[in-house]
């Protein structure tokens, strides 16, 4: 079920979906998600997308790579003028603005690539440090993505260090004080909130126990025989 990204009340919502959300000064509930973007502002992205489409029909008959050599046929041609007119000064500038246009397209691209690369580390890093702290607290293992998702709310990457935030963006200090709380601090904090996120505790004395305080499935085959003749001695 997909989540909406504001509700007018949580009446009927799930407990562990209903944390997820936050109550705005307008009396609405907003999922706290990272990165999400308001509805207004994915009107305006798909308005600017419609003119952009409607903008590409105009060229859709031309072909990049002749229209890129006709480019190219005529700045070498205006060039030819220039250089003839001995106006080299006019075709040194050309030449520069091109190289820095293609200069800035690169590292365009290579910003780009970059902050994916760094989003996609900084949610491979959360993750796996959330998944471990599961594991080792006790979450039942259909409620590890429960976990994950509530942590995604919480937790960015500041310093190459996971790192939790409130709604406000400043960081929520462990129980010293002085440092963050650590995402294992955090992930056992849910056992006071959200305890039906983790197994039950089995408890109990071990049954069917022998003198080595070891269940007989347990026993290795050296345990059994022994065992064995303690209690023929026994007997």
């Amino acid at each position: 079920m997909a989540l909406k990204s504001v509700l007018e009340n949580l009446d009927g919502i799930a407990e562990p979906i209903a944390a997820l959300y936050t109550k705005g000064a307008d009396d609405k509930y907003y999922l706290e998600v990272e990165g999400l973007v308001p509805k207004s502002k994915l009107d305006e992205f798909r308005e600017t997308n419609i003119k952009l489409m409607k903008d590409m029909e105009k060229f859709k008959d031309v072909d990049p790579v002749k229209y890129r050599e006709l480019a190219e046929t005529a700045r070498k041609i205006q060039e030819k003028e220039w250089i003839d007119k001995g106006e080299i000064d006019k075709v040194v500038e050309q030449r520069v603005a091109l190289m820095r246009e293609d200069f800035i397209q690169k590292e365009s691209s290579l910003k780009a690539a970059n902050e994916a690369m760094s989003r996609q580390l900084e949610s491979l890093l959360i993750d796996n440090q959330v998944r471990d702290a599961a594991t080792k607290l006790g979450v039942r293992p259909s409620a590890v993505d429960d976990v994950l998702l509530r942590a995604k709310t919480v937790y960015r990457v500041i310093d190459g260090v996971a790192t939790p935030v409130d709604s406000k963006g400043q960081v929520i200090y462990g129980k010293d004080g002085t440092n963050p709380m650590t995402v294992a601090d955090w992930v056992g904090s849910l056992k006071q909130s959200a305890e039906h996120l983790f197994q039950s505790s089995t408890g109990g004395g071990a049954s069917g126990s022998n003198s080595s305080g070891a269940s007989g499935a347990n026993l290795t085959s050296v345990q059994k025989i022994a065992a064995g003749l303690a209690q023929l001695k026994g007997g």
